[in-house]
């Protein structure tokens, strides 16, 4: 599902925050919807991700793929939607050695 949006060109990338080692995260834009990508070590942590990149006064849904290894498939990634804006903060778990990616996507309207 992630690859099939995933697109090649992008109009703007930031990098939120990093650790050379640890952990990174870095969102990339694509038009109106944001593709962030979360990198982690051999060491399992949560990281904190502000949303303050995103349009202020639209909601966006966030479409969350993470490592479970609870769910009962190949892959083990659990996919979750919830309604986040530009005020929200997630927290990210990321297993160790693992990941998380998400969609932000805006539902165009204003809050």
């Amino acid at each position: 599902i992630f690859f099939d949006q995933l697109p090649t060109v992008w109009d703007e990338t930031r990098v939120i925050q990093g650790t050379i080692g640890e952990s990174a995260i870095v969102a990339r834009r694509h038009g109106d919807t944001w593709f962030v990508g979360c990198m982690n070590s051999a060491t399992a942590r949560t990281l904190k991700l502000p949303l303050g990149f995103l349009v202020a006064g639209i909601s966006y849904e966030a479409t969350r793929f993470s490592d479970d290894k609870t769910v009962k498939t190949r892959t083990h990634v659990k996919i979750e939607t919830l309604p986040v804006d530009a005020s929200t903060t997630l927290d990210v778990p990321l297993a160790a050695n693992g990941g998380a990616a998400l969609i932000l996507t805006p539902n165009l309207k204003k809050k």
